[in-house]
């Protein structure tokens, strides 16, 4: 019996460490879970830069990603993505996650900083700034623009402190597009001086704020290991263990607080540009003339269409400037004819004749035969009599005509301005019974088709 106890106490306490062996096992795994819910701690990448920089490319390196060809950004004022942080490339547990924020190169956009860089998220923040070495005549002016728009943002909202160095946040120059040095030694003749000049000038500015500088080409994945393992660091303080690079022009690396102004004049002395320390970086790297011929070719003027009722207004009083010719007035020597240098033909009775006068070398019975001129009169052509009528010279209907065609186009541009529907539909009504045959009286506004045919006078007379 007592061996029976025994036996049973065994047994519970045998369960008894069961129990605890599972309850251990469970705190465990609940404990894991926990600290996997909870929120990881915010840290923020902003990306800043020109349009056409190659942000988003450098973005998706950051993030591991491969860059497809022809793939562009933009369109969007403030994009965001993350990183994520492992705890190393044989571990991927989940170290952290990095917001990673790319603002539209405008600074109309500047606002929404707030998003990016804030009280919350300033302190663990780090700046990109992404330059073009394409275009290395910009680099320098692009790059003191945005140095200047994180400043006055960190400034207006007193993100800055001012025992701390440089902008108050970390900050790495990425001078991307760095596969473009061969494209520059063929087309613009540069040499390995410029390309000393333009880096140990970068190194100037990057030394007075703190700053580190990179040269990387996203679209080539050129240098782009080297962008991640060194963002880790400055955001993580990981292990990093690339080393200062100035010997290839492609793939420049200084990191931040190892740089000095001795270290940067030993590079300047080695290249003959210019003896100046202090020369202005847009003396020395000048605009190509053919980059600043095409850029003034590409602008095109803004053309603004002018509005219907001032064109109709203009017109009018042109009409109205015309002179209107008196009956006294006779037409001008030679108006009529396309070649002034021939003498117009005697009229019958001081009326112009309908047609020139020609000899067919017999004269008709009953009738007195008319000299040949000694040089023949050319016949009047269309665009010289359309010139006539549009100058108010009286034609051969008379001086009567030139009245009525200037009253003709005054009316219909009248009718227009004031955009009566009646009188643009108006037809002309006939003379009344009283009028004389070469006096018409008609009141009604101007028909559309005698008012073009003024108007194709006019144009003919202009392109005459």
């Amino acid at each position: 019996m007592a061996s029976t106890n025994s036996e049973s106490k065994s047994l519970f306490a045998a369960g008894g460490e069961a129990n605890s062996d599972k309850e251990s096992i469970w705190q465990q795994v609940l404990a894991q879970s926990a600290k996997k819910t909870q929120p990881l701690p915010s840290k923020t990448i902003l990306l800043l830069g020109e349009r056409n920089t190659g942000k988003s490319c450098l973005a998706a390196r950051l993030r591991g990603q491969d860059v497809v060809e022809g793939t562009k950004g933009g369109g969007v004022a403030l994009d965001y993505g993350y990183l994520d942080i492992l705890l190393s490339e044989e571990n991927d547990d989940l170290l952290d996650r990095v917001d990673i924020w790319t603002l539209e190169g405008e600074l109309a956009f500047a606002n929404m900083l707030d998003l990016a860089i804030n009280e919350n998220t300033a302190p663990k923040s780090l700046a990109l700034i992404a330059l073009d070495l394409s275009q290395p005549w910009t680099l320098v002016e692009t790059l003191q623009k945005w140095i200047k728009v994180l400043e006055n943002h960190l400034d207006a909202r007193s993100l800055r402190d001012e025992k701390s160095e440089g902008l108050g946040v970390p900050l790495l120059v990425v001078v991307n597009k760095s596969d473009a040095t061969a494209a520059l030694e063929k087309d613009y003749g540069y040499k390995d001086d410029h390309f000393t000049f333009i880096q140990q000038h970068l190194r100037r500015i990057c030394l007075k704020y703190k700053a580190g500088l990179l040269y990387t080409s996203a679209k080539r994945d050129k240098n782009c290991d080297v962008l991640r393992g060194y963002v880790k660091h400055l955001l993580y303080a990981l292990e990093f263990d690339a080393t200062p690079q100035l010997i290839e022009k492609d793939t420049i690396f200084v990191p931040a607080a190892w740089d000095s102004i001795e270290k940067i004049q030993i590079d300047f002395s080695s290249q003959s540009l210019t003896n100046d320390e202090e020369a202005p970086y847009a003396d020395v790297i000048r605009v190509p003339a053919s980059v600043s011929r095409q850029s003034k070719t590409n602008y095109e003027a803004e053309v603004l269409a002018e509005d219907d009722q001032t064109f109709l207004e203009r017109q009018l009083k042109q009409i109205d400037k015309t002179p209107q010719v008196g009956p006294a007035q006779p037409a001008g020597p030679g108006a009529l004819y396309s070649s002034p240098t021939k003498p117009p033909s005697t009229s019958v009775e001081g009326t112009a004749p309908s047609t020139p006068a020609r000899s067919t070398g017999r004269p008709s019975m009953g009738a007195t035969p008319l000299k040949t001129p000694s040089t023949p009169l050319a016949t009047p052509t269309k665009a010289a009599a359309a010139a006539a009528a549009a100058d108010g010279t009286p034609s051969r209907g008379g001086a009567k005509g030139g009245q009525n065609e200037h009253k003709v186009l005054s009316e219909f541009f009248n009718s227009l301005i004031n955009k009566d529907p009646r009188a643009a539909a108006a037809k002309r009504k006939p003379p009344s019974a009283t009028a004389t045959a070469s006096s018409p009286t008609s009141t009604a506004s101007p028909s559309r088709k005698e008012a073009e045919k003024s108007i194709n006078r006019l144009t003919a007379k202009r392109d005459n």
